[in-house]
């Protein structure tokens, strides 16, 4: 009992294998001397479980069979038997014999057979078969076996795979024949540096091959090592077009994408409704719906309805409704309603609705709504609605906030830090306040002074917060000068938010012991404006200023008062 049930399951895991490979794929192991051809059938039909189905007469005129195979598919084995004027048709399980009509010039004609491993006599999946001149292309199934329609005056087609040699099959007026392609490995040697192509392609894949690798005849792409040209192309998506499944080893010079393109590059014009994918580099004119998404070069003028995304550099203009991203270098002017990013050297125009990013800036000019960051280089312009960032600053930066290693150019912003530049406390008194903290920080050419001070030795002290911009340059090797303006709102006692604010103009000499310790004096011109409108409150901070200042009529509700006087100071760091 025992017996039966493993016989049983193993005649019924022996059909289910039959059945799971395709009928012209099972295997045959057979030798005949002068057999007729429907005995010879009846034994391929015993050992692979396959039904042949055909009118005796189609085969009763067929010379006598001799055949020696081994481990041969049907396939093969009816390319052997069978003369050139029957053909067959696979129907699941049933191989059905027909007549072949004859044509006298055929325009076309068919190809088949397998591509094998040479050092291992294997079959080989995923292998492009294609034809140069018509662009036709096929891949082997997942056993080896292709069929490929060609013209008939074609006497060669292509063979390529990943890791293999590239091969050329000459071909014969045989068509019944069935071609086995062998391949030769490449040496380890020669895929290292196959590996180096490879690793181009994985630097785009960001932009393009996860879009790509969804279609089919993706494979050609890695299989295919030859570089095709065609004047122009129409497609209506990647692979479905007039270069066919070969559209990823193909520059064209004009290319027309009803909705998507794929190539290998483009040398002139491509224009998309949606989007255009270039494998490599492209020059010229680039307009997609969408997006354009280039793995190599970008030479021209590019522009997408949401992005540009270039692999390596970019000379020309980009302009996108989001965004530009450029992996290389980026020369020329790129505008986006969001943001431009380059991972390499930006040397031209970037202006962006929010914002720019360059890792190296080679007196660029980056223009853009809330801020700019270069995490090298040096900027000529950087204009930003809330900061800027950059290595050397060698002309403008106007923002909020902005930020630089070095700076022999202008950092003109609320708040501007240069490591290399101006960041000194100073302490410092004059005829209003003998105590005063300042912090100035920035560059000699253009820094910002926060400060407050306080007016000791009353019960009722008067203090003062202010802000204010200046420039230095120098006269003497220690000898510098300051030229300074700036704003205090003055407060006695608790801070008033009324009208009490003294403008003051500094224009002063600083003599440098060292690089950490200076001291300073200069003239100020002092304008206090005070709120009429409370008489009282004007009167308490008029009387604390000198008595020989000098009533100017604003013509308003606002006292204003001027008087000359000067500061010293002593600067740390």
């Amino acid at each position: 009992m025992r017996r039966s049930i493993v016989l049983f399951f193993f005649i019924m895991t022996l059909f289910t294998f039959r059945a799971a490979v395709p009928a012209l794929e099972r295997e045959v192991t057979l030798t005949v001397q002068n057999e007729p051809i429907s005995i010879v059938l009846i034994k391929i039909q015993e050992q692979t479980g396959v039904v042949f189905s055909y009118p005796s007469s189609l085969i009763s005129s067929v010379s006598p069979v001799s055949v020696s195979v081994k481990q041969k598919t049907i396939r093969e084995v009816l390319s052997l038997i069978l003369p050139q004027s029957l053909y067959y048709k696979p129907k699941d399980n049933y191989i059905i014999l027909k007549e072949k009509k004859t044509e006298k010039n055929p325009a076309k004609t068919e190809l088949s057979g397998y591509v094998i491993d040479k050092s291992t006599n294997k079959k080989i999946a995923n292998v492009t078969v294609y034809d140069k001149n018509t662009l036709k292309s096929t891949t082997t199934d997942d056993y080896g076996f292709y069929s490929l329609t060609v013209p008939a005056a074609s006497n060669k087609i292509s063979i390529n795979k990943q890791d293999y040699k590239d091969t050329a099959l000459i071909l014969t007026g045989n068509n019944n024949a069935l071609y086995t392609i062998g391949l030769d490995p490449l040496s380890d040697s020669i895929k290292t540096k196959n590996r180096e192509w490879e690793k181009k392609l994985e630097q785009i894949e960001k932009f393009t091959e996860d879009f790509v690798k969804k279609f089919g005849a993706y494979i050609n792409t890695l299989n295919v090592k030859d570089t095709l040209t065609r004047p122009f192309q129409v497609s209506l998506l990647p692979f479905i077009g007039t270069n066919h499944k070969l559209s990823g080893n193909i520059y064209n010079n004009f290319s027309f994408n009803v909705l998507g393109g794929y190539s290998k590059g483009n040398n002139a014009f491509e224009l998309a409704g949606l989007f255009n994918i270039n494998k490599e580099h492209v020059k010229g004119v680039q307009i997609g719906g969408l997006f354009n998404a280039n793995g190599g070069k970008m030479t021209g003028v590019q522009i997408g309805g949401l992005f540009n995304a270039v692999g390596q550099e970019t000379k020309g203009v980009q302009i996108a409704g989001l965004f530009n991203n450029n992996n290389g270098n980026s020369k020329g002017v790129a505008i986006a309603g969001l943001m431009n990013l380059t991972k390499d050297t930006t040397s031209g125009i970037s202006i962006a609705g929010l914002f720019n990013r360059s890792r190296h800036l080679k007196n660029g000019i980056q223009i853009a709504g809330l801020y700019n960051d270069a995490e090298s280089g040096s900027a000529n312009v950087q204009i930003a609605g809330l900061f800027n960032k950059t290595k050397v600053l060698t002309g403008v930066q106007i923002a909020t906030f902005n930020f630089a290693d070095s700076a022999s150019g202008v950092p003109i912003g609320f708040f501007s830090f240069v490591k290399k530049g101006v960041h000194q406390i100073e302490i410092s008194a004059d005829e209003l306040f003998y105590t005063n903290l300042s912090f100035r920080t920035g560059a000699n050419s253009f820094y910002n002074v926060f400060s407050g001070g306080i007016e000791p030795g009353k019960s009722e002290p008067m203090w003062h917060l202010g802000y204010g911009i200046g420039t230095s340059f120098g006269i003497i090797k220690k000898l510098r000068s300051d030229i300074t303006v700036s704003t205090q709102h003055l407060c006695i006692g608790e801070f008033s938010f009324s009208t009490n604010d003294l403008y003051k103009f500094y224009w002063g000499l600083e003599y440098k012991f060292n690089r950490k310790l200076s001291v300073a004096a200069g003239a100020t011109f002092n304008l206090l404006l005070t709120d009429l409108n409370d008489p009282e409150n004007a009167l308490k901070y008029q009387s604390r200023i000198p008595s020989g200042a000098t009533e100017l009529n604003d013509g308003g509700n606002n006292s204003v008062k001027w008087w000359p006087g000067a500061r010293v100071a002593i600067r740390f760091l």
